[in-house]
């Protein structure tokens, strides 16, 4: 696993290659494992999170949001839904596709999908907000210029979102 991480921290750090737009999508292409999977042979759900962590580390450098962040502030995946629609089993190389869906004053909205042989197998919607030490920063997300149009599908999630903040009075931000 960290010989996994220092070979993506490495491509990354050496790879001249940026997207050219917010809506470009980053691709990681990586082999699983058979330490990737649980007793049922496929890969387990907690290593999903840990891979879209990763997916999502190389389009914040890809996208250049990275350097603008610094030192000072760090995102925080506030919300995940995933949808497993097949089994990513050891040996299979999956390919997943990160891209910014939109923004707002608060949140990223990052679209997450894991492709084996072109076949969707999973697919992951994630909010994410910046912070700088305990504040959450939304004078950083303003820096992006005007976000893309939402896609429908985002819409409905959020609301979902608020509506769920709403009747268990969770402090979600929303």
């Amino acid at each position: 696993m960290l010989l996994r991480a220092g070979f993506l921290v490495g491509e990354l750090l050496l790879s001249p290659q940026r997207a050219a737009t917010r809506n470009d999508i980053s691709v990681m292409p990586i082999r699983i494992r058979l330490w990737d999977c649980d007793t049922n042979g496929h890969v387990n759900n907690a290593r999903y999170l840990s891979l879209l962590d990763w997916a999502r580390f190389k389009l914040f450098v890809e996208q250049d949001l990275w350097s603008l962040m610094g030192k000072r502030y760090y995102p925080i995946v506030q919300s995940l839904e995933v949808s497993y629609i097949k089994s990513v089993l050891p040996h299979d190389l999956c390919v997943i596709q990160s891209q910014i869906l939109s923004w707002d004053d608060k949140y990223l909205y990052i679209d997450h999908q894991f492709y084996v042989k072109e076949q969707l197998c999973t697919h992951a919607r994630c909010r994410v907000a910046v912070f700088e030490g305990r504040q959450q920063r939304q004078a950083l997300l303003r820096l992006l210029a005007t976000p893309p149009k939402r896609p429908e599908s985002l819409d409905l999630w959020t609301s979902y979102l608020n509506k769920k903040k709403s009747e268990t009075g969770a402090h979600l931000s929303s």
